[in-house]
């Protein structure tokens, strides 16, 4: 009977049977030959914390080895078959025999998708490589070749960007899987070339990688490409096949594991690449302190930024990073605040006149393939039950951050505004929380002495949430009870990682009523409330002003930053102008493209219906377009790098008249063809305006 049996022997085993036979625990590792660990795909470790010099993985493997055989680990050469639970034990079947033990620790690794071609185990480690973090330096001021086209395969090969002189992407279809913003970063790297529609046949050289052999498979032509090195992205297959019905695993097989690394199983733990942990790297399978929260690193990678500085920005709460640990969809965590882009929100969701879930679903994809970082649902209908049926249909359904306004599915419960109360808040707000929600708008800053404040407003309040609290305290004569019992809301947000965007229930609904004293007086209080949530280690944004002029714009926003000291400013439009009604959207992105360049962080989605009615699925598109084009124009004028490239190329393309290439580079890509598909004669590059006769670019150029 073994106290321990570790299964695998990479860097996540070898330093568990370190660590369980350093403890005086009997410990055996069983390896199988037949899967070996991910580290010895690659020619040098040279990440590997106090090894400044670096070392093969062989090396590293094997003190790692010694180090746990010194402490009393026995070591055996066994592929396990199954496992099952005895009485108050584990049995471990294998292919020589079985073994009992009280506890087990797995760390079976994983292996990347071959694509079965030839050459490709040949040059494995000799210019084949399956990890660009482990590789890319390897290959700096080289020629290499990608494989792949959904996620995973676009960021890595945004990393290898930094190294490579020359890269080529291969994608069996005509368009890319990847998310939409990842495929913008990648047609703006000026040395890419993308062969579309093709597959890898053969990888050839004599003692490292030289060429590859490629065919298109709709013509069937076939072509060289030189090259030193080949980059396969298509996918990562877990070693789990043992533990089918015995632990929970996620939909691809990975073990699902909490923050002490335990399974679904009691006393099975699981650690290393088995695991459902995104990053892949030794020093996390080995356990050491270099671990830092995934979506740190994602939203690092995202915005190109470095970890450090982007850790010291949350830490201050100039920086939130929203992502509900509950949130089992999310594919993308969204960086906001210091130091990086500024981030676009549409609002979608139902309501008594427009109950249709389906349209809300379509709504939702529209919002993010026209490029929003966010969504928030609004969603208030007669019964309780139905919010929850639409919350819950799109969060499963949202890759990216998802916002509610929990307060008004409370009225919902109680009735009407006046008999809302604490208990029921909290109620809600932890059961969406629970759900996976990333971030909710809470109108905690609306206190009594606002009552009296609006009375000199020519439109007292047009916040939804803001009209609920002043109603309740107006009917109940008392403080505003989400202010009173604010750290209650806040035990809730720590508990689930969750953002609160402290509502601006008192925002101007006219240029009349802007920078006046009652959204000052709430202002302050927000500020307030942000040092009591960050004391908290609770993330929080300030949500701002709606009808500004554009001579306040400005002021607005420094107001903030210096009110709420730094906290991430999220502003609804603001609208410069109070008549502008079915062209809102517009007015709005030229309030947003102003406040985003003087500070804002972060921008709501205004509509051609504002003020009308329920934006329909065509407004929602349009709504994001023009927010997302004044997050962009502030980008460009704030520095990015980026975006400067992108405007760059599309400059160029431009002078060259290069109609496909400039496709590449423009924000509403589905627009530009229908209008390239009316304009553009086919035997000529000129378009309708000035002719090939005409033509600026063609008479000087």
């Amino acid at each position: 009977m073994y106290d321990v049996i570790i299964i695998g022997s990479g860097p996540a085993g070898l330093v568990s049977a370190m660590y369980t036979a350093r403890l005086r625990l009997k410990s055996l590792v069983l390896q199988d030959v037949n899967l070996p660990s991910q580290i010895l795909f690659t020619e040098k470790i040279e990440n590997f914390p106090g090894f400044p010099e670096g070392m093969t993985p062989v090396e590293l493997l094997d003190r790692f080895k010694k180090q746990a055989q010194n402490f009393g680990a026995s070591f055996s050469k066994e592929k396990v078959i199954e496992i099952e639970k005895e009485k108050n034990f584990w049995k471990i079947k294998t292919d020589k025999g079985s073994y009992q033990t009280i506890s087990i620790i797995v760390a079976s690794g994983a292996h990347p998708k071959r694509l079965k071609v030839e050459g490709e185990d040949e040059f494995l480690g000799r210019g084949v490589s399956f990890c660009a973090v482990c590789d890319a330096p390897f290959f700096k001021n080289k020629e290499i070749v990608v494989v792949g086209g959904g996620d995973t395969a676009v960021e890595e090969t945004l990393y290898l960007a930094k190294f490579a002189k020359k890269i080529t992407l291969i994608h069996r279809r005509n368009s890319l899987r990847a998310t939409k913003i990842l495929q913008e970063r990648l047609l703006s790297l000026p040395q890419l070339k993308i062969e579309w529609s093709s597959v890898l046949k053969k990888i050839e050289g004599k003692d490292r990688v030289e060429k590859v052999k490629i065919a298109n498979i709709q013509t069937q032509e076939e072509k060289e490409i030189a090259c030193q090195g080949v980059f396969i992205f298509v996918g990562i297959v877990p070693n789990t096949e043992f533990l089918k019905d015995i632990v929970a695993l996620d939909k691809n097989g990975f073990v699902i594991v909490d923050k002490k690394m335990k399974t679904s199983q009691e006393g099975i733990f699981a650690c290393g690449d088995c695991t459902d942990i995104s990053l892949r790297q030794v020093v996390v399978a080995s356990g050491c302190a270099a671990i830092t929260p995934k979506e740190v690193r994602f939203v690092a990678k995202e915005e190109k930024v470095g970890i450090e500085n982007l850790k010291r920005n949350i830490k201050k709460g100039y920086t939130v990073i929203l992502a509900n640990k509950n949130h089992k969809n999310l594919k993308i965590p969204v960086g906001i605040g210091k130091d990086l882009r500024v981030k676009v929100n549409a609002n979608i969701g139902a309501s008594v006149a427009s109950k249709d879930i389906k349209k809300e679903l379509r709504k939702l994809k529209i919002a993010i393939e026209a490029g929003a970082d966010t969504v928030m649902d609004l969603t208030i209908l007669n019964k309780s039950e139905d919010i929850d049926r639409i919350r819950k249909k799109l969060l499963v359904n949202c890759p990216v951050p998802l916002g509610t306004v929990p307060i008004y599915q409370v009225v919902v419960e109680v009735g009407c505004p006046h008999n809302m109360d604490i208990k029921t808040y909290l109620k809600v707000f932890k059961r969406q929380a629970e759900e996976g929600v990333d971030f909710f708008t809470v109108h905690a800053g609306v206190r009594r002495k606002a009552l009296e404040l609006v009375k000199k407003r020519l439109i007292p309040v047009v916040s939804r949430g803001g009209s609920f609290i002043l109603s309740w305290m107006k009917k109940n004569n008392k403080e505003n009870f989400l202010y009173e019992y604010f750290d209650e809301i806040l035990d809730i947000a720590y508990e689930y990682n969750v953002t609160l965007s402290l509502g601006d229930g008192l925002r101007p609904g006219c240029i009349f009523d802007a920078t006046d004293k009652a959204q000052i007086y709430e202002l302050k209080v927000l500020g307030e409330l942000a040092e009591r949530a960050r004391a908290r280690n609770v993330q929080v944004m300030i949500e701002g002003p709606g009808h500004i002029p554009l001579h306040q714009i400005e002021k607005n926003v420094k107001l903030e930053k210096k009110i709420c000291k730094g906290t991430p400013f999220y502003v609804l439009g603001p609208l410069p102008i109070d008549r502008a009604a079915g062209y809102d959207h517009i007015a709005s992105g030229i309030g947003a493209a102003l406040a985003a360049f003087f500070g804002a962080d972060f921008l709501c989605y205004v509509t051609p219906r504002e003020h009308i009615g329920l934006p329909s699925e065509e407004d929602v598109k349009e709504g994001v377009i023009a927010t997302k084009i004044a997050a962009l124009i502030a980008d460009l004028a704030r520095g990015d790098r980026e975006e400067f490239l992108k405007n760059k190329l599309i400059s160029k393309a431009r002078k060259d008249l290069d109609w496909q290439k400039m496709r590449s580079f423009v924000i509403d890509r589905e627009k530009f063809e229908k209008y390239l598909g009316k304009e553009i004669h086919p035997r000529r590059k000129g378009c309708s305006m000035c002719g090939d006769k005409f033509c600026a670019l063609r008479v000087f150029g």
